[in-house]
């Protein structure tokens, strides 16, 4: 079992166990994907990929605490990852969706969910990263958040 002082060294070893995932399947993760927690974004959701150039950026919002939630939400963005920048949710997306364990919701905007067989695998990179670290912002007593220092992702 892994600790990890930050949310983003987590997240990084994460992704890089879900990155195996791919291996039996004929999508890819680029080695150059960035991957973090961060609450930046034109994000309207738990996670977002970024596409800047040739650099990708994998994140998941601090709001999600649940670490295989957390994983779950890093694979679906990691698809996105693997397929570039014009993919969407389209067939394409779903295909690579399904050839990694997830499953693709038609009446959302994008949802997908763990399979079973995926939500297994998912729980035993989680028990092997070892517990996901607290959130590093501290809230003021009028709401706004305040980072503490040397804890930011």
């Amino acid at each position: 079992m892994s600790s990890h002082p930050t949310r983003g060294a987590w997240i990084t070893d994460m992704a890089d166990r879900l990155r195996g995932l791919f291996d039996a399947t004929r999508y890819e993760v680029p080695e150059n994907v960035r991957c973090s927690c961060a609450r930046e974004g034109r994000a309207k959701g738990p996670g977002w990929c970024t596409f800047e150039g040739a650099r990708c950026g994998v994140y998941v919002s601090p709001d999600v605490s649940d670490p295989v939630n957390v994983a779950e939400i890093l694979l679906h963005e990691l698809v996105h990852a693997a397929l570039g920048a014009r993919a969407g949710h389209g067939r394409k997306f779903q295909r690579c969706a399904a050839a990694v364990g997830l499953v693709y919701l038609s009446h959302t905007r994008g949802g997908t969910f763990a399979t079973a067989e995926c939500l297994k695998t998912l729980r035993s990179f989680v028990e092997e990263c070892g517990p996901y670290p607290p959130d590093a912002r501290r809230e003021h007593r009028d709401g706004r958040q305040l980072s503490l220092p040397g804890g930011g992702e």
